[in-house]
């Protein structure tokens, strides 16, 4: 798909993998899940725009060892149950919906989940540990505006990091668990 072109996609339990080479790349797309599926992003910062019809599914982010962000802008990803970050940055822009909707998130040590302009995150976190792909933190503000996590944070297991590149975090429910915040 080319930047500013519009597509359709269905996948039945398969990946959609991005490869690209220039950064900042906006997809516009709508994209169907008929079972769990993979998206990932192995070349530059992709910014998904459009629609996720989740259908109550599963979705799972690898971007390999990329440290680019796959944002998710807009309504993409309304009606998932659960997102599961494995690697790489997943990032939410917030300027125009509320993207991801409130999918339950869970990041796995090693990968990150970032904000960029004044967002308010209503999802459920379980963090597992690390400093993120980039090093910046498992969760991270990679903007000047203020992100606020109004979900439950559970720190399932290890040591999680926060970051900022500019603006403000705030938690304002539950953080607990096993694991430790910094």
């Amino acid at each position: 798909t080319q930047a500013g072109a519009s597509s359709s996609h269905i996948l039945n339990g398969g990946t959609l993998q991005f490869n690209l080479a220039s950064a900042n790349y906006a997809v516009t797309t709508v994209l169907t899940f008929t079972a769990d599926s993979t998206i990932g992003n192995l070349g530059q910062q992709v910014n998904l725009n459009g629609t996720l019809n989740g259908n109550n599914r599963v979705l799972t982010v690898d971007n390999g060892a990329s440290t680019n962000t796959l944002y998710f802008n807009g309504a993409f990803g309304s009606a998932l149950s659960q997102v599961n970050i494995v690697s790489g940055i997943v990032g939410e822009d917030g300027s125009t919906g509320t993207p991801l909707r409130n999918a339950a998130i869970a990041i796995s040590s090693g990968a990150a989940f970032g904000t960029y302009n004044n967002i308010t995150v209503n999802n459920n976190f379980t963090l597992n540990g690390g400093a993120g792909a980039n090093g910046n933190g498992v969760l991270q503000n990679q903007g000047a505006g203020a992100a606020t996590y109004s979900g439950t944070i559970n720190l399932n297991s290890g040591n999680s990091s926060i970051g900022t590149a500019g603006g403000n975090i705030s938690m304002t429910n539950v953080v607990s668990g096993g694991g430790s915040l910094t």
